[in-house]
């Protein structure tokens, strides 16, 4: 029986020619490339910078090998073999010229699959280039430059660092680190660390930065930098204050006598702070400690109570009280008798004819009120009332067409006969 073959497709665009064998493997069933930043890589020729990697993925049976062979093409330069589902290779080029190369993906059983793209390098430094570092150019953020060069931290600041504004030169991939005075701490990249001082006194630190390339050349820049810490000031003296109460309030407090003997009880409180002790003054006497109450018996008046505190530094405060002692057949003083007009306002439009409501507001006294109501445009007669509202028909004796002011006035009589004084409203009555 003469030997035959026949053709497998892959998902990948594969033709497969094979033999009669007794077990057909299953071929990769795809293949990705990943560029260093993770992005997916489509195309047969893939472009890629000196420095630049690239990782390849490929999946299939369990017993499928991952064999990845790359070559110049002109040299036939062997790359290796590497057992896995994936390889990641990083791409130097220091030859000073763009170089090619060719992968070949194998999936490696009974028998064997393989894709095959290529990689063209764009050219990097060359191996002789050794990294340096830009003079003259701010490489962090954060501090103070002091004209001697050093920077300046205050207390709970920090340095950002960004060594892409100063790196130029050597091979990649780069290897950065900071000793700030325990040794060199690898950092995770050019833009991406920052130190941060924690001292409660001034200190000087001298930083060391480092780069070191993929050829083990490096570079250092050193960095002074002060931590300034200012000492705190002495805290000011407490302030001093006094607070002074009678029957727990403050200002003037009215109190009604006792109609058995015409006087009144009343306690007075007091406090002190940032000072020993206070003078009293007016109805009272004496030093006073910080703190304390007492009682004492007032007659009909008004009656003053003060304290004057003054402290070693000179400090002073002081605080007083008013208590008014009504005889007991007398109720304390009414508020002030007070009108005024709310509606219509001031410089109000009124028509001829038309009825308008007046309105106005009374406080103080002693209620019931009497309200007069004086018009003075000789249409509508002055009348009292006892309410706060009234509507009137302003029927005006001019003849001729305008507009003319009219004023109208009230004045408010309460039940104990106060008079209130006489509030006024100017309407404009059209004509």
């Amino acid at each position: 029986m003469g030997k035959r073959t026949f053709s497998i497709v892959t998902g990948l665009g594969l033709v497969i020619l094979a033999g009669c064998v007794p077990t057909i493997p299953s071929p990769p069933s795809w293949l990705e490339i990943h560029s260093s930043d993770g992005a997916v890589v489509t195309g047969q020729i893939v472009p890629v910078e000196s420095g630049q990697s690239l990782t390849f993925y490929v999946e299939g049976s369990a017993d499928l090998v991952l064999e990845l062979t790359t070559w110049r093409m002109e040299e036939g330069q062997y790359r290796g073999e590497f057992f896995g589902h994936s390889y990641t290779n990083t791409f130097v080029n220091t030859s000073g010229e763009s170089i090619t190369y060719k992968i070949r993906v194998i999936g490696r059983d009974s028998v064997d699959v393989e894709q095959s793209f290529w990689v063209e390098v764009a050219s990097g430094p060359t191996a002789s280039d050794k990294p340096v570092f830009v003079d003259g150019v701010t490489f962090w953020s954060g501090g103070v430059l002091n004209p001697d060069g050093s920077v300046s931290v205050g207390p709970g600041g920090r340095l950002d660092f960004d060594l892409t504004r100063i790196l130029r030169g050597g091979v990649p991939p780069y290897r950065y680190y900071l000793d700030s005075g325990s040794g060199f701490v690898e950092q995770s990249g050019p833009s991406f660390f920052w130190w941060a001082p924690n001292v409660t006194v001034t200190t000087t630190f001298r930083l060391i930065i480092r780069v070191v390339d993929a050829n083990g050349n490096s570079v250092e820049r050193w960095l002074v930098v002060i931590v300034v810490v200012n000492p705190l000031p002495p805290p000011p003296p407490p302030p001093v204050t006094v607070d002074l109460k009678v029957n727990g309030s403050d200002g003037i407090v009215n109190v009604k006598a006792r109609a058995s003997d015409n006087q009144q009880n009343v306690d007075l409180w007091w406090r002190i702070a940032g000072a020993a002790e206070g003078a009293a003054f007016g109805a009272w006497s004496g030093n006073k400690t910080t703190s304390g109450t007492v009682t004492v018996t007032l007659a009909v008046g008004t009656h003053v109570f003060g304290l004057s505190v003054v402290n070693s530094e000179g400090q002073s405060g002081i605080d007083s009280v008013t208590v008014v002692v009504t005889p007991a057949d007398q109720p304390p003083n009414p508020a002030p008798l007070v009108v005024s007009i709310t509606a219509p306002a001031q410089d109000s439009v009124v028509q001829k004819g038309v009825s308008t409501t007046f309105t106005v507001l009374v406080s103080g006294g002693t209620p019931p009120y009497a309200v007069n109501w004086l018009f003075f445009d000789g249409s509508v007669p002055s009348t009292t009332s006892v309410s706060t509202t009234i509507s009137i028909v302003i029927e005006f004796l001019r003849t001729t067409p305008g507009q003319f002011p009219v004023d109208q006035y009230v004045q408010v009589v309460d039940s104990k006969g106060r008079v209130s004084s006489m509030a006024v409203v100017r309407i404009r009555v059209v004509q």
